[in-house]
């Protein structure tokens, strides 16, 4: 069953022209010698690594972490770590390289604490997914739960090779024991503030992903609360430039402390399924230069402003400009949206831009007004709790 479910797939991936790599911390070594022993193996199974004890695999993941040796967390890093791989190893296709992670706790002796289980996840250029496989159906039988974990293993390649919807036959039991597994946020916000990764992306739809083609039109903000300006703007914008706008939130911001895990978990949750989001800890718009290259940023005329004075810079012009220079080199630009500041709506043609008009350029009015800010929704709301609801 196995060797028929391993032929399907690496047929199915070769077709596609998709390349994978294996990281296995435990079990799911039957998935590599399956894959190994069919003819043309080695067009498609770019890489396999199989670590047992802790210490290989804390290597093969590439660092420590408190999350559990059988975790979503460590096969999520094993699914990274295998991308990363397959990339390096041929970079030529890397939108068709995907990497698949397991991470498994099998029966052994003498037994263990926990259940028998195996968490998987498999990473493309812009996609990541998990599953869980139970296996306490089959107590004490290793050979049978190490069969299992394997066949998982390969429809996780089958899936995430983007390989259709008719998958080819498992083992008995394997459909039952192999459930979907939610990507967890906070995961995700963990990685980015460690600098595990630059940036991690959440779709409207609730997947994740820490690769693929960075953002080509990107609005910052900290979303706090996000509000139908924020969305508004990004439409529009979107439109006048051809292309969806990404809204991206800093965990790091030039003015205000690091989010701690909460607060970021708040602000995804208030973005949930509205917009397409991204997160790093690239505190200005220089360094989301270097992490977004080409990218046109959104901003309002208020952000306009601070991006060309010096008092951002530490008092330093010298300092501005050379800031200014690396933006211009990481072949990034503004987009510039009128705003209220200081009670007064202010247009484009207000601002004065001189030492760097190349990088912005004006969404026009009649395309989008935005009159209120996050910061007065805020005092909005804070009044109203001051004032006992009223209006």
């Amino acid at each position: 069953m196995l060797d028929r479910l391993a032929s399907e797939t690496l047929a199915a991936l070769g077709r596609r022209g998709v390349g994978v790599s294996f990281a296995l911390a435990g079990g799911g070594s039957t998935a590599l010698s399956a894959l190994a022993g069919c003819e043309g193996a080695s067009a498609v199974l770019i890489a396999g690594r199989l670590a047992y004890s802790r210490k290989a695999a804390v290597e093969l993941r590439g660092f420590d972490s408190a999350a559990g040796f059988c975790s979503a967390e460590t096969a999520l890093d094993l699914a990274l770590a295998a991308h990363d791989s397959a990339v390096a190893l041929d970079d030529r296709h890397r939108e068709r390289r995907i990497g698949v992670g397991v991470a498994s706790a099998l029966a052994t002796f003498p037994a263990r604490a926990g259940r028998d289980r195996a968490h998987l996840a498999v990473v493309g250029d812009g996609s990541a997914r998990g599953w869980r496989l139970e296996l306490d159906a089959w107590p004490g039988d290793r050979g049978r739960q190490e069969l299992l974990t394997g066949a998982a293993a390969l429809l996780a390649a089958w899936r995430g090779g983007g390989c259709g919807p008719h998958e080819p036959m498992g083992p008995d039991g394997l459909a039952e024991a192999l459930s979907c597994e939610e990507q967890d946020p906070a995961y995700w916000i963990e990685r980015v503030v460690r600098g595990r990764i630059a940036w991690a992306r959440r779709s409207p739809d609730g997947n994740w992903s820490g690769r693929g083609a960075s953002p080509t039109a990107v609005l910052a903000g900290s979303f706090d609360p996000l509000h139908d300006g924020h969305l508004g703007l990004a439409a529009a914008a979107g439109v006048h430039l051809g292309k969806p706008v990404e809204l991206e939130l800093s965990l790091q911001n030039v003015d205000k402390d690091r989010l701690d895990l909460s607060e970021a978990g708040d602000r995804l949750a208030a973005v949930a399924g509205r917009a397409p989001l991204v997160i790093d800890s690239a505190a200005t718009f220089v360094d989301k230069s270097a992490i977004f290259p080409g990218a046109v940023f959104v901003v309002g005329a208020d952000t306009a402003v601070r991006i060309v004075d010096p008092k951002y810079y530490r008092g330093d012009a010298g300092a501005m400009q050379t800031g200014l220079d690396r933006i211009r080199a990481n072949g990034c630009s503004f987009l510039v949206s009128g705003r209220e500041i200081a009670g007064r709506y202010v247009g484009f043609d207000q601002l004065n831009l001189a030492v760097a008009p190349d990088l912005f350029a004006e969404l026009p009015e009649g395309a989008f007004r935005l009159d209120i800010s996050s910061t007065q929704i805020r005092a909005r709301r804070s009044a109203r709790r001051g004032g006992g609801g009223g209006a």
